[in-house]
């Protein structure tokens, strides 16, 4: 028995029409958000709680969900590979970071070496968050 997944379109996905292309768009807009949000999110008094959740959502899941799906899970970049097999896109890395890093610079660069510097850019902004918090510096 399958079960359909809520986020995913129900529409089936195997040519890309302009609903795959919109839905996998929004994923990268999102990923995007997520991303500069998390490491500069603490630079601003209004955000700082919502950034230090938001990381320690990353890291919970990264390392409690990861535990049952993978070490670095992330069920953002869980649902937009999903909308790309759909839509017939084979092109989908370990994370969404190395897609990136991969695309801007044209090679294939070292999966580990991504997922260290996203773990230590990750961390260096949540201690700053902590911090910034903790402290309510301006």
């Amino acid at each position: 028995m399958s079960i359909r997944d809520p986020f995913l379109p129900a529409v089936s996905l195997t040519r890309p029409t302009w609903v795959g292309h919109l839905v996998n768009f929004i994923f990268h807009g999102l990923h995007v958000i997520v991303i500069v949000f998390t490491l500069f999110g603490w630079a601003w008094r209004v955000t700082r709680p919502a950034n230090l959740i938001l990381i320690l959502l990353t890291l919970g899941s990264w390392y409690i969900l990861g535990h049952w799906f993978g070490e670095g899970y992330c069920p953002l970049t869980d649902w937009h590979w999903k909308v790309r097999r759909k839509m017939g896109i084979s092109e989908i890395s370990d994370s969404y970071v190395k897609l990136v890093f991969d695309r801007v610079t044209g090679k294939s660069l070292d999966p580990r070496m991504i997922n260290d510097l996203t773990l230590v850019l990750t961390l260096v902004s949540g201690t700053v968050s902590l911090v910034m918090n903790l402290l309510g510096l301006t």
